[in-house]
């Protein structure tokens, strides 16, 4: 059955490849997969989980929770999927990563994930030039066929109650290279866009007596080791609006010393033993609320 299930997968995969005239989406499984995954969430849902691949693969959802964190999630994504998904919901987890203040989906190079969004979701560009640009409307006309009938199968494959972990780990750690250093570096300079969407959901969950628990997740010491200074100021401009608000509660584990990188895969996404040890922080987070 797994490998039929695989085999499917690939031949969509390879159809979509031929459209879009390029290699893989990069996540493109794992998106269809957690979309697909939210129509049979749980009835009784309490706890929704939003953020990058950081909480993806770093969270562990619990029984009555759903994981609705993707690769390349951006604050936007997650203030759309939080309008769409967290009503009536009692807590809420923001992932905050180090890029979270100007991380653009459909301006970076996975912006055809936001394109698959578009299509299964019906979430528009938060910046439609640029998905112009990007010619991200004729793709869409050319694979939209094609991604719904997969998300429809894996809609049909799924069980009730299903709580977004589709994760797979490698079960080692990869060092990183000089050159993704180097690259890493340079978008610290980015613009900071996206916090107009921390603010957002900052205000609505407060409207809505929702527990608000933001999380900034562990980096691998390689990481720390070369991003302290621009991440710590990162961190520190989302503590500059939380202050305004005593009942959102901040969870920083940036430099927690309970993490090394034996706990992570590369320099910044955490192995399954990582994540179990993040899944227990936060849980007992939640319960301060209470």
């Amino acid at each position: 059955m797994f490998n039929l299930f695989s085999t499917i997968e690939h031949s969509f995969q390879k159809i979509i490849d031929k459209l879009r005239g390029k290699p893989d989406i990069p996540a493109l499984s794992e998106y269809i997969s957690t979309l697909a995954g939210l129509v049979k969430r749980p009835k009784d849902l309490n706890t929704v989980i939003f953020g990058s691949s950081h909480f993806k693969f770093g969270y562990l959802p619990q029984e009555h929770q759903y994981n609705i964190a993707m690769a390349s999630q951006d604050l936007y994504y997650s203030y759309q999927f939080y309008k769409k998904y967290a009503n009536g919901v009692k807590n809420v987890v923001l992932g905050y990563s180090y890029f979270s203040p100007y991380h653009v989906l459909v301006k970076c190079k996975f912006a055809d994930l936001a394109m698959v969004v578009k299509i299964i979701e019906g979430i528009d560009y938060q910046y439609p030039e640029s998905a112009q640009k990007k010619e991200l409307d004729k793709l869409e006309k050319r694979c939209k066929n094609y991604i719904l009938k997969s998300f429809k199968r894996k809609v049909k494959s799924f069980p009730e109650n299903n709580i977004g972990f589709l994760t797979s780990y490698k079960g080692y750690y990869e060092p990183p290279s000089q050159e993704f250093i180097n690259t890493a570096r340079k978008t610290f300079k980015r613009e900071h866009v996206q916090i107009c969407y921390l603010k957002k959901i900052i205000e609505e969950t407060c409207n809505n007596n929702q527990n608000l628990l933001i999380v900034c997740p562990p980096m691998s010491d390689d990481f720390i080791h070369n991003f302290k200074e621009e991440t710590d100021k990162n961190i520190s401009e989302m503590y500059d609006i939380v202050k305004d608000y005593p009942k959102v509660r901040v969870a920083n584990y940036f430099c927690d010393k309970d993490f090394s990188n034996a706990d992570f895969e590369d320099m910044e996404h955490l192995s399954y033993n990582g994540a179990e040890k993040l899944t227990q922080k936060i849980q007992e987070e939640l319960k301060k609320f209470n």
